[in-house]
């Protein structure tokens, strides 16, 4: 079986995966994938569990959106604002 990376390999020589990434490169690179037609699972190992029950287990329901989530003022957003202007118009 090939795997993906020699499949891409073997094709193309050097990566399109960029620094900051591209959502059109990562198009192109599905679409290429596509046509290579390769075996690839659609499914975890028989020998692999179907569910993990464990005390260190968490589902949706033990999340609480306010423990996660930072809700700005008005200021707050301004001063983000600002400090992103600021670094914008640095050059280096």
């Amino acid at each position: 079986m090939l795997s993906i990376d020699a499949a891409l390999s073997s094709v193309y020589h050097n990566s399109d995966i960029q620094w900051n990434p591209s959502y059109k490169s990562y198009l192109e690179r599905v679409r290429r994938l596509s046509k290579l037609q390769l075996d690839r699972p659609t499914k975890v190992p028989p020998e692999f569990p179907t569910a993990v029950h464990a005390p260190w287990v968490w589902s949706g329901s033990d999340l609480k959106e306010e423990d996660f989530v930072v809700h700005l003022q008005e200021t707050d957003i301004v001063e983000v604002e600002s400090a992103l202007a600021s670094f914008k118009s640095k050059q280096f």
